[in-house]
């Protein structure tokens, strides 16, 4: 739908908006939306629904493009798919929302457009966050409101899925510590999200490396897209995996390996459960993480001319004093004094 018919139907939404508006006023409903295909940041809209509930104690309507997570989410009383199989009523619904404006009806998404950019990444580039006050990742949608802003937390140290109990999975992990009784049990994705940057991607080459190191250590889980490489020294493949499996897995695992993003906000979920994030110095750490966040090689990855050091692939030289922070054998002891 092009801005015109959109404009078009805000303007004939104003009195139906503020009807709604009082009618949520009332029965005090929040509603939380986000379309798009962001995985992450559907799983961030969770915690948004938890921080709203504890600070309105209002009842959470959501809906949502990732309907099996959001129903994983305590906080959320009622969620609703965004993507129905019926395009129009889909387009309708969506119109609906896009064109009522209220405190109480809220996407969940930088309004990027608004401040004049063609996307999140270049409001990202142009100091947008900095000038909101650098909220972590899971505020900066919503930063922009200074009621939202003034209203919720300026951090906080966990996710707001509750993992699914899932037996399979359950005997398979039981299995394989009676198997490995000193090995600790890993979860790795080298398949990141590129479609956003492709700065975060430490790419399938480096995993391998620094899975490879680990293997006297840990035995390895391999989940992400079916058709992705599958790296040596792995255990159990897994990929394909859907993602409420992949919760329930990284619940009963020991730790989580990957690039900066879903499977790290997955994590976030699991408190008891390690989330080791190769950094990149995209995003500051404390941007994406949560209380069981560790941050590999970030201690001086701000100062390094060529950040992110594996576009350069120099973090293999030994004569780059700072990238040596990101050599696989460094990382490796990072995780190891983990564990």
């Amino acid at each position: 739908m092009n801005n015109t018919r959109l404009s078009v139907a805000r303007m004939t939404c104003i009195v139906p908006a503020q009807l709604l508006a009082l009618a949520l006023k009332i029965l005090n409903i929040t509603i939380i939306w986000r379309a798009g295909t962001a995985i992450g940041d559907q799983v961030l809209l969770s915690i948004f629904a938890r921080e709203i509930k504890l600070a309105t104690r209002s009842r959470i309507l959501v809906f949502t493009t990732q309907v099996d997570l959001l129903k994983l989410c305590p906080y959320a009383d009622y969620v609703y798919p965004l993507n129905n199989t019926n395009k129009l009523l889909t387009s309708i619904l969506y119109v609906f929302l896009k064109s009522m404006k209220s405190f109480r009806l809220v996407e969940y998404n930088f309004p990027y457009a608004s401040f004049g950019y063609t996307s999140h990444l270049d409001a990202y580039h142009a100091g947008v966050h900095d000038l909101l006050g650098n909220p972590p990742i899971w505020k900066a949608h919503i930063a922009w409101s200074p009621y939202y802003s003034r209203l919720l937390p300026s951090s906080t140290t966990s996710g707001a899925l509750s993992p699914p109990a899932d037996t399979s999975i359950d005997n398979l992990i039981s299995k394989l510590r009676v198997n490995n009784p000193f090995k600790s049990i890993g979860v790795v994705n080298p398949s990141g999200k590129i479609t956003f940057t492709s700065v975060k991607s430490y790419g399938s080459m480096n995993y391998a490396h620094l899975v490879a190191a680990l293997a006297e250590h840990i035995v390895w889980i391999q989940v992400g897209p079916t058709d992705s490489e599958l790296l040596s020294n792995i255990v159990i493949d897994m990929r394909g995996l859907n993602l409420t499996a992949v919760l329930a897995l990284i619940n009963v695992s020991d730790l989580v390996l990957a690039d900066e993003g879903l499977m790290n906000h997955l994590a976030g979920c699991c408190p008891k459960v390690k989330s080791f994030v190769v950094a990149s110095g995209f995003s500051l750490p404390s941007y994406y993480s949560y209380a069981n966040t560790y941050s590999l090689g970030s201690i001086n990855i701000q100062s390094c001319p060529h950040s992110p050091c594996w576009l350069e692939h120099c973090f293999l030289e030994i004569d780059h004093e700072i990238c040596k922070s990101h050599s696989v054998d460094l990382l490796a002891e990072e995780i190891i004094q983990q564990l």
